[in-house]
């Protein structure tokens, strides 16, 4: 792993502290090849919508409502990621790989998924990663996570 590639790890994961979720926090740094332009993103309820407790304590309506970090490192850019890297703090879902795909982001660095017999998330990161490996441009570059 090169330097930049630490920092911007460094730097997701200091944006996952930024979310309120009680159970998980993720975060996301979207970066051009120039390493200039940054957006970042955690998981969290879309703009405008109130972070209630018991929203937050509701998981199944909290995962309902919940934008995850990668998209809203997407959304919160302001430019096409097409020939950008995504760095993230938890292995993309099935949903996640959607939008990395359709949007080009040309180069992925997350921690392996954690297993894909996970109850919950298992059969999601299986998918995303048969998606994201029959992409011939995006490239996957795994890091240690702590976990």
């Amino acid at each position: 792993m090169n330097t930049w590639d630490a920092r911007f790890i460094a730097m997701a994961l200091h944006v996952s502290d930024w979310s309120k979720d009680p159970n998980r926090k993720s975060g996301a740094v979207l970066v051009t090849p120039d390493l200039r332009k940054i957006s970042t993103g955690f998981n969290g309820l879309p703009k405008g919508i109130e972070d209630t407790d018991s929203r937050l304590s509701d998981r199944e309506l909290k995962n309902m409502m919940t934008v995850h970090a990668e998209l809203n490192a997407i959304f919160n850019a302001g430019f096409s990621p097409a020939t950008c890297t995504l760095y993230t703090t938890s292995f993309p879902c099935h949903e996640c790989a959607k939008g990395i795909i359709q949007t080009g982001v040309a180069r992925l660095v997350t921690p392996k998924a954690r297993s894909f017999d996970h109850p919950r998330w298992g059969k999601s990161w299986a998918l995303a990663m048969t998606m994201m490996t029959e992409v011939k441009w995006l490239q996957i570059d795994f890091w240690e996570a702590d976990e």
